[in-house]
């Protein structure tokens, strides 16, 4: 009796674990199929948070297909003994703080076009995507091609691995962001 007491007591603790990942993901943001149905929608970008994670207008986040993204820019502080912080000047802006700098003005408060692959989110509940321009600017391939992010290919998100890989390329030969010395 107690055997099958503990095996209910599992199989509804199971069950209520799955139903709380599920309702938190829908609180969070509308489940795979609506997605399918937003293909090529245009939207505002309100604010880029990470080197390839954009928030759009309507609260969701959208994470950059073809992008390692940068770690972000940590500054240091230095003190002095009764702490109070120390502003030094610096004519070397690191790499991280330039790539999120050209990424803000890329596409901050710019509509864009949202474009989905195969795969519509990652583990994190992100939704994965290609960002346009309006002028037509593939701002994923852009980044790369400025050299702001490595390259990550995930299948099955392949529509434009080439595209994407000509860029990463062409940032590498040309030495540019990540690439230069």
């Amino acid at each position: 009796m107690k055997k099958n007491n503990l095996r209910i007591f599992l199989i509804t603790l199971s069950f209520m674990s799955i139903t709380t990942i599920i309702s938190a993901q829908t609180v969070r943001e509308p489940l795979f199929h609506s997605l399918s149905q937003e293909k090529n929608k245009t939207y505002k970008i309100e604010k880029v948070t990470k080197t390839g994670i954009l928030k759009l207008d309507d609260g969701r986040y959208v994470k950059l297909i073809g992008l390692k993204n940068l770690p972000p820019c940590k500054k240091e502080f230095k003190r002095n003994p009764q702490g109070i912080i120390i502003e030094e000047y610096s004519p070397v802006i690191p790499v991280e703080e330039l790539a999120y700098n050209f990424i803000t003005e890329l596409l901050e408060k710019k509509e864009v076009t949202l474009e989905l692959d195969e795969q519509y989110r990652d583990m994190e509940g992100y939704i994965l995507g290609y960002i346009f321009l309006k002028d037509g600017t593939f701002a994923n391939a852009e980044i790369l091609r400025n050299g702001y992010a490595s390259l990550r290919i995930s299948p099955p998100n392949l529509k434009y691995e080439n595209e994407l890989r000509q860029s990463y390329q062409e940032a590498s030969r040309e030495k540019r962001g990540l690439h230069g010395e």
